[in-house]
């Protein structure tokens, strides 16, 4: 096995480099991107309370290549009295253009241009996700040496149907017979 992609779980990781100690270790894009989204939720309950439905709230959830001009320029207005809410946001676009690099070396240059400006904010929050993202460095960066992703594992699992105690005791009476 050449390389695995997996969560940012160091459970995961420990487990990756035992079982497979050749193998080169991939953070999901996924889920480093998640990171940012959920400092993104933390700051706007912070900044607005829990409410889901808000434009804001929506446009913060869009992907940033799926925003319309008007789209972008709206959520600037909305998210500017934010500061905190609003770096956060910056956070996770300059990440995003992380992934788009088109080389190894000029996505470790933009990455930790990121990790510099987050070592200056005064938010603990992105203190500790900067922490993260240097734990995670190597794995994240893997991603450009070997292009893999979760994406068809999260989609299979995420379109499995669960199956409840019921029908488990069917299967298991229906096994035995």
């Amino acid at each position: 096995m050449r390389a695995v992609s997996i969560d940012l779980s160091v459970a995961y990781r420990e487990f990756v480099r035992e079982a497979f100690p050749n193998a080169a270790i991939v953070a999901d894009k996924f889920h480093v991107m998640r990171l940012f989204g959920n400092l993104i939720k933390r700051e706007r309950i912070d900044a607005l309370g829990d409410k889901r439905t808000t434009d804001l709230t929506k446009l913060l959830k869009r992907s940033q290549k799926n925003l319309s001009p008007n789209s972008s320029k709206k959520l600037r207005e909305l998210i500017a009295p934010h500061s905190k809410l609003c770096e956060a946001y910056e956070f996770k676009v300059a990440m995003y253009w992380v992934y788009r690099k088109a080389t190894k070396e000029l996505a470790r240059k933009y990455f930790i241009e990121i990790l510099d400006k987050m070592a200056v904010s005064k938010n603990p929050k992105v203190a500790t996700l900067r922490a993260t993202l240097i734990d995670w460095q190597r794995p994240i960066l893997a991603f450009f040496d070997h292009r893999i992703t979760n994406a068809k594992v999260e989609g299979f699992n995420g379109g499995a149907e669960p199956i409840n105690a019921k029908e488990s005791s069917v299967v298991a009476t229906d096994v035995e017979k």
